[in-house]
């Protein structure tokens, strides 16, 4: 596996929308899907080459070959990583966010939950009167967001935002080609200047050099791309700032080995007959049973299937799970995408394995590191499924207990 590391910075306003507009106000999404980068470099490929070499374009766009990673924000400092925080995580209803977005707040910080009992509210000391202690008791909730976190480092988490802003327009009428009385439109979009880094994956030495050869190495590389809906107003142009080969496994890289991150969340020990191990969404996951029916879970039966693993030696603890009705727009046909109901990003799952003895659990953790490699479910090519093994967010961070 070879990994393209790519920075995009936003040129002009961008405009991501996941689904089409109820009303008459478009959101856009905080981040660039893979379906988006897919479908930008597949239009330049065919600007520069058209379809004379038809297997090349298959090879690049249209299998699992290649893969476009979501690009998520930029981190504000060196050598820290932005992940989608786990739906598994909470954080105080009253006094919400991590303790680090606002030193100048009253924040109770944010905790994980895949891994103990979730309290019945917010424990945190919120004041003191008369030398009584008082305790918050606000009712915890989900925190959707992206944390900054540095590798090894989960006690100052920070939470990322984009930036965006909302402009408003009006229909113009094909007949006068003026303002259409009574229709106007809300469009909201991401600021210029914003940065996102993601990453492209490639199943062979040859694709990579094959692809980096022709956007990137060769005498005219590409200085930037359109991204998303209004591209002929003036939107969507994004600059591709740095791409650069990654040397290591992504996750690896980020969070540390498989193998590592096993040991953790199993006090160390691999020569039991019971280990626990977790699968966490990093992108949003298509997945459909036997019949083709979308699933809103990650079912025991599908995760020994994709660890080849016999029937009955893995069992679900604990799911924190939502899901969504996601909807596009096919460009080349100039047709709508069929909806299909997808797993959100940060959804986490806790298993167990019965084996008997290390052996076995090693076995296991090499199934592992290939699931976490190639994905899961459908339309991987387009960045869903991606998945981290044991992330050590669900271990590490607890802001809500240290408040006590």
């Amino acid at each position: 596996m070879v990994r393209l590391e790519l920075t995009i910075e936003v040129e002009e306003p961008l405009i991501l929308a996941n689904k089409h507009a109820a009303g008459n106000i478009v959101h856009t999404l905080d981040y660039i899907s893979g379906t988006a980068l897919r479908g930008a470099f597949a239009a330049r490929y065919l600007s520069l080459k058209g379809l004379s070499q038809k297997d090349e374009f298959t090879q690049f766009f249209c299998s699992n070959e290649v893969r476009f990673g979501n690009l998520y924000p930029e981190s504000e400092s060196e050598g820290d990583f932005v992940f989608p925080l786990p739906i598994s995580a909470k954080t105080c209803k009253g006094y919400k966010g991590f303790k680090k977005d606002d030193p100048s707040k009253e924040i109770h910080g944010v905790s994980d939950y895949l891994l103990q009992e979730i309290p019945e509210s917010c424990a945190a000391k919120s004041d003191l009167l008369g030398g009584r202690i008082v305790f918050c008791k606000a009712p915890l909730e989900t925190y959707p967001c992206f944390y900054e976190f540095r590798p090894g480092n989960y006690r100052d988490c920070k939470k990322v935002e984009v930036g965006k802003r909302f402009s408003v327009h009006s229909e113009i009428d094909d007949k006068y080609k003026r303002s259409k009385e009574g229709i106007l439109y809300t469009l909201e979009h991401i600021n210029e200047e914003e940065k996102f880094v993601g990453n492209i994956f490639f199943s062979q030495e040859s694709l990579y050099e094959s692809f980096d050869k022709l956007f990137f190495s060769s005498r005219t590389p590409i200085s930037f791309i359109k991204i998303g809906q209004a591209r002929s107003r003036g939107m969507g142009k994004v600059i591709v700032t740095n791409s650069t080969r990654g040397d290591s496994p992504f996750f690896a890289m980020s969070k540390g080995t498989v193998e590592e991150r096993i040991k953790a969340f199993n006090d160390g020990k691999l020569d039991t007959n019971e280990i626990q191990f977790s699968l966490t969404l990093f992108s949003d996951a298509i997945i459909c049973d036997k019949f083709l029916r979308y699933l809103t879970t990650i079912p025991e039966w599908l995760v020994e299937e994709e660890l080849n693993i016999s029937s009955s030696k893995i069992e679900k603890i604990k799911a924190f799970t939502a899901y969504r009705m996601l909807s596009g727009w096919n460009a080349a046909l100039g047709l709508p995408k069929e909806n299909e109901i997808v797993i959100n990003k940060g959804s986490s799952f806790l298993y167990t394995f019965k084996g008997s003895g290390e052996e076995e659990n090693r076995n296991l953790i090499r199934a592992l590191e290939e699931l976490e490699n190639r994905g899961i479910g459908f339309r991987r090519n387009e960045g869903f499924g991606e998945i981290i093994v044991c992330d050590p967010v669900h271990l590490y961070l607890r802001e809500l207990e240290e408040t006590r």
